[in-house]
């Protein structure tokens, strides 16, 4: 049985709402490599999955939880490129940071945040598919504003270690979040060998891959996708149309063209597919590729 995909929305918060201690393993995997500190509890403070976050694109399916110690987490997993990632990113740990603050709570009782952003496109310019980001002094990187606010950014596309090639707890969260949907038995085998733990895992998505009312909630969600992928077609549409009308009057027009590749570099944004991309702009894959949309 072909398994769903750890990078689904659904799935992802699913599997870590369900199994708290693979949250705990994946917060210590990324924040501690070292075990220069660890995670021990958690509570999860959003475990909720409404109705309306499964037919609404718009809804963010992150995890939000604070351990025994009062530290905030927050984990979110991106899979459609957007060119304002990383403002978002800052707005959701400001608001973290904000959301501690009640009327009877100082300053000084703010608790560390801490965030992961799993991401499926790549977002640095780096060959590094695991970059961290802290408050540190320019010119003197050494000397540390606060170590209690940390934002991490893990990007699959860049992640290329084989099974065989695993060696450390974080590489095998990498390894998962790009491989379930294509994994067998014998790889399931060997991942469970290295972390006991990993058989819950595996157990959650088989559930989401055989059970039809789960199945039913990943088609409502990508419905939702799906709907909001033609909304944005829609709003463009006008504009391509133009474009063509352009296209026959003066031929291949510039002006034609520059439509179109401003109608897929938004769908781009907005985590559109090559496929959708080329099918609403009427660009090939050849003009998207020189024009560095994909």
């Amino acid at each position: 049985m072909k398994l769903v995909s750890l990078k689904n929305y659904l799935v992802f918060k699913y599997v870590f709402t369900q199994e708290p201690k693979l949250l705990i393993s994946l917060l210590n995997a990324v924040l501690f490599p070292n075990s220069e500190n660890s995670v021990q509890s958690i509570t999860i403070t959003n475990p909720e999955i409404y109705p309306e976050m499964i037919r609404n694109k718009k809804s963010i399916l992150d995890i939000r939880a604070e351990d025994a110690q009062k530290r905030q987490f927050h984990v979110e997993v991106q899979v459609g490129y957007q060119a304002l990632f990383i403002k978002r990113s800052i707005y959701y740990l400001a608001s973290i940071i904000k959301n501690q603050l009640k009327e009877s709570v100082v300053h000084s009782l703010l608790q560390p945040v801490y965030q992961i952003n799993i991401l499926d496109f790549d977002l640095f310019p780096t060959d590094r598919y695991i970059n961290r980001f802290r408050l540190r002094e320019d010119s003197e990187p050494n000397i540390a504003l606060t170590d209690e606010l940390q934002m991490v950014y893990l990007e699959l596309p860049k992640f290329h270690k084989t099974i065989q090639e695993v060696q450390t707890n974080l590489d095998l969260w990498f390894y998962l979040f790009k491989n379930t949907d294509k994994m067998g038995e014998e790889e399931m085998a060997k991942i469970v060998h290295i972390e006991p733990d990993m058989a819950d895992c595996f157990r959650i998505l088989e559930l989401y891959s055989s059970d039809p009312e789960k199945r039913k909630q990943l088609e409502d969600r990508m419905n939702a996708d799906r709907d909001f992928a033609y909304e944005m077609a829609a709003q463009y549409g006008k504009g391509k149309r133009e474009g063509k009308e352009e296209g026959k009057l003066e031929g291949e027009s510039k002006g034609a063209y520059k439509k179109s590749i401003d109608t897929a570099r938004r769908l781009r944004e907005e985590g559109m597919d090559f496929e959708f991309i080329s099918r609403i702009s009427g660009l090939s894959e050849e003009q998207l590729k020189s024009e560095e949309i994909i």
